[in-house]
């Protein structure tokens, strides 16, 4: 599981292992982190399942 804190919310990336495991593109990381920067989000529970 991969935690992501943003400015308005957080996120937890379902997957097996960490972010230095390399189950999870960088990029695919940075697109939930901009999610979690967005006013938009605010108060929401995300949560990622990758394939």
């Amino acid at each position: 599981m991969i935690p992501v804190k943003g400015k308005y919310s957080d996120a937890l990336i379902m997957c097996v292992g960490d972010e230095t495991d390399g189950n999870v593109d960088q990029y695919a990381i940075a697109q939930v982190q901009m999610i979690c920067d967005t006013e938009a989000a605010s108060g929401s529970n995300i949560r990622v399942m990758p394939v």
